[in-house]
């Protein structure tokens, strides 16, 4: 399972602390700590499965072994894996060599690098405040060692290869989202329209290659397996309408199911609002929701059969089910909460609510 979150506060700790937790009978527990030297404010944090990635934006430059140098904003991130002990052990760091030549106005410049982090399996995705940078974890003999990419961005971690680079945009949106060996993109193109650009990684290429031309929605997204899933929320003077095919004037979750070249396609139907893209191994509407209550603020999360949104006081649940003209999406819970969450995460069928008092679990 992965997870992904960010926040900050008022002060500016000289040390940061990563804490791994394990649930075993519904009780959540500290199993092992990690003190990290950080003078920032900002983090953000991805796991999946016995791997996970921490990034500290604000850390500063680094020198030939990958330790600071000074206190500025050039950034990295953390690599954590867990052994065959059970242990969680720091393995590394990934970070970008800046060029000494980019000034504070070069948008070449690397700045707040680990400004988010996403990782499923062995991909990750990490963005600055201009970039958005693809990994892959390397595996014995792996035949792209020597990729030029790698040898220009001073990993210290050599076992994580950056294989491809994308601008964030202009208005310096970002959101990036993986599912095994997919990539979506999503930034602005103006201040009212996000793009997503989907991508598939190639073992032939040492890279991705496009997967699908890029389309628009206005809210959050996020990529499961064979699944992508748009939420648009409905306009503050509307409580419940649906968007149409191609994302009109109303709010409404929109669902697209993948059909991939190699025979194991998903169930599809163009839909009224049709497919984005030619040939196989495209992603295509597959059916339109209406939540009634979502903002742009929602959280959203797909995971094995599910599709989870929420927001303070209330989370929707949706299940996928086999029907005979394909698979369709229902409803199968509405909850609500007595007081409100700050924030809702979504992993491992748990549901963590965030508050000022901590976190609380809640099983799905």
């Amino acid at each position: 399972s992965s997870s992904s979150s960010s926040s900050s506060s008022s002060s500016a700790p000289r040390f940061a602390h990563v804490m791994f937790y394990d649930g075993d009978e519904g009780s959540w527990n500290v199993t092992q700590s990690f003190r990290e030297r950080y003078r920032g404010n900002q983090y953000s944090v991805s796991l999946s499965g016995g791997r996970a990635l921490v990034g500290f934006p604000n850390k500063g430059k680094k020198d030939g072994d990958g330790d600071d140098v000074d206190d500025g904003d050039i950034g990295a991130v953390h690599v954590y894996e867990k052994n065959a002990s059970g242990e969680w052990k720091k393995t590394g760091q990934i970070f970008v060599a800046e060029d000494e030549g980019a000034d504070d106005g070069d948008e070449s410049r690397v700045v707040n690098f680990g400004q988010s982090v996403e990782l499923d399996g062995r991909f990750a995705c990490v963005t600055d405040l201009n970039y958005f940078y693809l990994f892959r974890r390397k595996d014995d003999g792996d035949e792209h060692e020597n990729d030029d990419n790698n040898a220009n961005n001073n990993n210290n971690n050599t076992a994580w290869v950056q294989f491809e680079k994308v601008e964030r945009g202009r208005e310096r949106y970002g959101k990036c989202s993986i599912a095994n060996d997919t990539f979506a993109i999503q930034s602005y193109v103006t201040s009212t329209k996000k793009a997503l650009q989907l991508y598939v990684y190639d073992d032939e290429l040492g890279g991705v290659a496009p997967l699908q031309d890029r389309f628009e929605r206005s809210g959050p997204m996020v990529l499961g397996i064979d699944r992508l899933v748009y939420l648009k929320p409905p306009p503050p003077s509307s409580s419940s309408s649906s968007g149409g095919g191609g994302g009109g004037g109303g709010g409404g979750l929109f669902v697209y199911h993948r059909e991939r070249d190699d025979g194991n396609a998903t169930e599809t139907t163009s839909g009224s609002g049709g497919g984005t893209g030619t040939g196989g191994g495209t992603f295509t509407l597959r059916q339109e929701l209406s939540p009634d209550r979502a903002s742009p603020k929602t959280m959203l999360a797909v995971e094995d059969g599910l599709i989870v949104i929420g927001e303070k006081r209330w989370v929707r649940i949706y299940s996928e089910r086999e029907e005979d003209d394909g698979t369709t999406w229902v409803e199968t819970e509405d909850i609500a909460f007595e007081r409100p969450y700050r924030e809702f995460l979504f992993s491992g069928r748990n549901l963590f609510g965030v508050n000022g008092n901590g976190v609380e679990v809640f099983d799905v």
